[in-house]
This record gives structure tokens, sequence and C-alpha cells, in this order.
């Protein structure tokens, strides 16, 4: 009978120790995918910021008032004397540009 409980009790370590192993495992798998996930932000991250300083000043300016500032595009219209509309489709071809732009640095470092 002890035999039988010092059998099931190593089998049960064993069990354990498996799935300690598979669970440090998917840790370190988990870990590499983050910090993979995080250089690649970390990169797009600094191409926008390149792309960002080659905007003409009325551009960034337009880009730091609405996004940074939480101005919105008809706040920004009415100061501008522009209209709502206006205003939001040069917003989106700033925002094409940039994305163009990083996409284009991204394919340089690559």
């Amino acid at each position: 009978m002890i035999d039988h409980l010092r059998g099931r009790e190593r089998r049960r370590d064993v069990e354990r120790s498996k799935l300690q192993e598979a669970v440090i495992e998917w840790q370190l798998a988990r870990a590499e995918a983050d910090e993979r996930h995080w250089a690649e932000t970390d990169r797009k991250l600094r191409a926008l910021q390149g792309c960002l300083e080659k905007l003409p000043a009325a551009q960034a300016e337009l880009i730091t008032q609405h996004y940074l500032q939480a101005q919105g595009s008809a706040e920004l219209a009415q100061r501008l004397k522009k209209t709502d509309g206006s205003v939001r489709m040069t917003l989106l071809r700033i925002r094409q540009a940039l994305r163009a732009c990083v996409r284009k640095q991204m394919a340089v470092e690559a």
C-alpha cells in the first residue's frame, strides 16, 4: 500500500514538473513575442517622428492641435476660416502622407 502511494506521489511530481516546464516555455515564448512587438512598435514610432519632422509647418501645427491638443475639426475650421469638411480632408491627406512616409522608412530600415 505504501509503495502504491509513493508511486502515485512520484507520478504527480513528474506531471507537475512537466506542467511547470510547459508554463515556463509558454512564458518565454510570450516574452519573446512581446519583445519583438515592442521593438517593431519602437521602430514605427521613430519612423513616424522622423516623418512628422518633415511636414511643412502648417501641417505639423494642424496635426499637433488636432491630435495632441484634442481640438476638433470644427474648432480648427472656425479658427482657420475654413469649412469643417476642408479641415477633415486636410487631416486625412496628412495622415495618408504620414502613413506612406512611415512605410517607406520601415522598408529602408528592413
